[in-house]
């Protein structure tokens, strides 16, 4: 009974993204929590990582606006000479809300329910659940981008690595935290700052660049490879150390 009962959430988890979430994505993290209460109600919170203290939100929402910033740092730095980043207007509220509640429905999944699988139910061994999420937030945005968006094309090898290791760092920041809260500030202020901009090639202004290959020139491009790799390490070394001082 309690299979069939996974398996049906399972299933209206995906039919949820397959058939709902690239098409609406403002309604999606509701479909989710509102699943899981009702599948799992005394322990939604728990397996949605949506267990933290008023105080850990209120330092969420301060460190935002300086988060955003270094984000649009790096982007900038890490385009091409002749690709400029050119911010829209930062007060289009239902665009800010929109990227909010896709980095939302993928950090409830990926960070959330994943890993509260992998953890409490198989009690999979933590460095292998690390590779494990950062595979499948990789494959993700691989195949969303590949069969199910209208505009379609591939992200690169070196697009699909920086999405593989950010995948395994924010894993091991929700391995530290027990809740969403900082691999979402990481993700939504890494997303407003991708998705609320316009990619405009100084050889031609007028030429239109897909999401897909604003992949390949922002997280494809060298200098987010290797950023992608240190912020793994560094998170892996703090995850290490704080588990060695707890014992």
């Amino acid at each position: 009974m309690r299979k069939i009962k996974f398996a049906s959430y399972i299933f209206l988890l995906a039919f949820y993204y397959l058939f709902v979430g690239y098409r609406l994505y403002l309604v999606l993290p509701a479909l989710i929590i509102i699943t899981t209460y009702a599948f799992y109600p005394y322990k939604w919170r728990f397996y949605l990582g949506l267990e933290f203290s008023i105080k850990f939100f209120v330092i969420f929402l301060i460190s935002l606006p300086p988060c955003i910033a270094l984000c649009n740092y790096i982007i900038q730095h890490a385009l091409p000479t002749n690709i400029i980043l050119r911010s829209q207007n930062i007060k289009d509220s239902l665009g800010m809300v929109f990227t909010f509640s896709q980095c939302l429905s993928e950090e409830l999944v990926f960070r959330g329910l994943l890993l509260s699988f992998f953890v409490y139910v198989r009690k999979i061994h933590a460095w292998k659940i690390i590779l494990i999420n950062g595979l499948l937030f990789a494959l993700f945005h691989w195949v969303f981008n590949l069969f199910l968006f209208k505009i379609k094309g591939v992200i690169e090898l070196k697009a699909l690595t920086t999405l593989f290791f950010f995948g395994c760092s924010t894993t091991i920041i929700f391995l530290l935290t027990k809740n969403i809260l900082l691999p979402l500030l990481i993700h939504f202020s890494w997303n407003f700052t991708r998705f609320r901009s316009n990619f405009v090639d100084l050889n031609d202004p007028q030429q239109v660049i897909r999401e897909y290959a604003s992949f390949n020139l922002v997280e494809g491009s060298n200098n987010m490879v290797i950023l992608s790799i240190c912020f793994f390490i560094v998170s892996l070394i703090l995850y290490c150390l704080i588990k060695k001082i707890q014992k």
